[in-house]
């Protein structure tokens, strides 16, 4: 009797087509997470909103954000146990974390006030929101709004979970907060002035702003204008 090959062969091709179709799916998932930027968009008001996440009118739809690698003080106590971890973290009492949330709602709004642009690849930040929440680095007038934040003491370094697509190394970017950070505690500003009465002061050195193709460089996104997109994704993830 001749041996039969039918079998093993056929076990062959089932797996070679799986694997095929695992790295299909796949690429389809990484097209989804393309780094996109979405310019000229403009603040919604929000009740929710505060320092690191907002409500975002990009394109003529509307986003909800949050900022990478920071967390800003809550605006109110509703989440007592957050709270009292951020005041644990800034050294000052409950009252003055949530006052202190609050400045930082402001300072986003202010810095928000004007046009700017909003590089995403559409990562899940989760929250309580019922409207999907991404993660994102926000490009105001003045800088990197997360930077700012944090070195006029409006904010923590937080976060070390949420790891940027195509960022091989985010600590590079912790340890440029942590030193914005530490600024922002030897001037007394922010959080860190509380017990100086110096919790309105702001650094009186701002972090520099960034060149204008320095992200485009670090991370190769596509970029989105005016609803369109150019690159390898052909519109905006919802």
């Amino acid at each position: 009797m001749q041996p039969s090959y039918a079998a093993p062969f056929s076990r062959v091709s089932a797996a070679v087509v799986a694997v095929l179709l695992l790295l299909v799916a796949v690429q389809v998932a990484r097209a989804d997470e393309e780094w996109q930027v979405l310019k000229d968009c403009r603040l919604l008001p929000n009740e929710s909103n505060d320092a690191d996440s907002f409500h975002v009118m990009a394109a003529g739809k509307e986003y909800l954000f949050r900022l990478y690698f920071i967390d800003a003080p809550e605006t109110d106590t509703s989440v007592p146990e957050r709270v009292n971890e951020q005041s644990r973290y800034f050294g000052i009492s409950v009252g003055q974390t949530v006052q202190l949330g609050n400045l930082g709602k402001q300072f986003t709004k202010a810095k928000l006030g004007r046009p700017f642009t909003v590089r995403t690849c559409m990562q899940d930040a989760m929250g309580r929101s019922r409207m999907q929440r991404f993660y994102a680095f926000i490009e105001a007038a003045d800088g990197d709004l997360a930077e700012l934040l944090v070195v006029n003491g409006l904010a923590r370094v937080y976060g070390s979970s949420a790891t940027p697509l195509g960022l091989s190394s985010p600590e590079v970017e912790w340890e440029k907060l942590r030193g914005l950070e530490s600024q922002a505690k030897a001037q007394k500003v922010g959080g860190w002035g509380a017990a100086s009465d110096r919790m309105t002061a702001r650094s009186a050195t701002q972090p520099p702003k960034s060149g204008p193709g320095s992200f485009d460089a670090f991370f190769h996104p596509v970029t989105v204008s005016g609803g369109t997109t150019s690159g390898a994704s052909s519109s905006v993830a919802a």
